[in-house]
């Protein structure tokens, strides 16, 4: 993680990175993502896509809860 800072600087702020999704993880979601995005990109899916899809979910989930996206 310190090559990121060093290397991106300011410019890193506010990025989420997760390297550590596999297709195999036996998860709600996991085997529906899988399938969509091998229909759209004929092959498994990597890990930095996994990891965003997780993200998403996590933010639509905060998102739910809140009720609103007003920061107040």
């Amino acid at each position: 993680m310190e090559a990121w800072t060093e290397n991106l600087g300011k410019d890193g702020y506010y990025i989420l990175h997760e390297g550590g999704w596999d297709f195999h993880l036996k998860l709600p979601g996991v085997q529906k993502f899988n399938e969509d995005y091998r229909a759209a990109y004929k092959l498994n899916p990597t890990p930095p896509a996994g990891s965003a899809y997780t993200c998403i979910q996590i933010f639509a989930d905060a998102i739910t809860r809140a009720g609103t996206l007003d920061p107040k």
